[in-house]
C-alpha cells in the first residue's frame, strides 16, 4: 500500500507542476509576437511603390514589413530594406547622389514601440497610438477610424 501511495503522490505531484506551468505560458506577449515579417498589402499599395517606374526604379516584386526588436517597422522590397533597394536601383540607373538623396528623404523611417496592448508608430516625427489584437498569425492595427491587417509571413 505504501508503494501505491508513493506513486499516486507522485503522479499528482507531476500533474500539479504541469498544470501550473501550462497556466505560466498564458497568451504570448505582443511585444514578442510582433517582431518578424508580415504581409500588409493595403499598407505597402499605399506607399505607391508601383509608380517608382516614373523615377527609373523597377516596383519591387515582392514587399512587406519587417518589425525588428530595435523598434523599427522597415518596408522590405525584395529582401532588402526599402531605401537600399531603392538606392541599388536608383544608382544602377545612374542617378547621381543628390537625386537619390532627394528621392530617399521622401520616404519616412517607422519606429514602433507595445505599451500596454497598444503599437505606437511614429514616421517624420508624429506617432499614432493603435489597438493591437492578434488572431494566430493576424494581427490587426486601428486607430479607431482606419485599420491595417497584416499576416505573419512564413
Amino acid at each position: 500500500m505504501t508503494k501505491n501511495r508513493k506513486l499516486a503522490t507522485l503522479l499528482f505531484l507531476l500533474l500539479i507542476s504541469a498544470l501550473v506551468l501550462s497556466g505560466c505560458a498564458g497568451k504570448p506577449k505582443l511585444e514578442d509576437t510582433i517582431i518578424g515579417n508580415w504581409e500588409a498589402k493595403a499598407f505597402t499599395d499605399n506607399l505607391g511603390l508601383d509608380s517608382l517606374e516614373g523615377s527609373g526604379v523597377p516596383a519591387p516584386k515582392e514587399t512587406w514589413v519587417q518589425f525588428t526588436k530595435a523598434g523599427e517597422m522597415q518596408i522590405m522590397a525584395d529582401g532588402k530594406p526599402l531605401l537600399d533597394f531603392m538606392k541599388e536601383a536608383l544608382e544602377k540607373n545612374g542617378a547621381d547622389e543628390e537625386t537619390v538623396k532627394g528621392l530617399l528623404g521622401l520616404f519616412p523611417t517607422f519606429n514602433y514601440k507595445v505599451e500596454n496592448g497598444k503599437v505606437i508608430l511614429t514616421a517624420f516625427g508624429d506617432s499614432q497610438s493603435m489597438d493591437a489584437k492578434l488572431d494566430g498569425d493576424k494581427m490587426t492595427l486601428s486607430d479607431g477610424k482606419n485599420s491595417m491587417e497584416f499576416t505573419k509571413r512564413k
